[in-house]
């Protein structure tokens, strides 16, 4: 199911504790503790990177993915 898509104009990071800027819903969106995500990167060619599945805990490192100026997140839980 998908959750989220994000599409940025500058570069910006997601992090798995904190939250993307520039979503959709207000300024930010959330990664919920304890919740499972699936991250899928699209450049404007079309071609993808499976950043793949990780769980957010209040336990765990921040997790950092840079992504590019142009791309679309796709950010959906493990299910969809």
């Amino acid at each position: 199911m998908e959750l989220a898509r994000l599409t940025f104009r500058h570069s910006r990071k997601l992090r798995g504790m904190a939250f993307a800027r520039g979503g959709p819903f207000g300024n930010n969106i959330h990664l919920v503790d304890g919740a499972a995500k699936h991250i899928r990167e699209v450049d404007e060619s079309g071609g993808f990177t499976e950043w793949g599945s990780f769980t957010v805990g209040p336990d765990d490192n921040p997790v950092g993915i840079a992504f590019g100026d142009t791309s679309t997140m796709y950010i959906s839980s493990p299910e969809g």
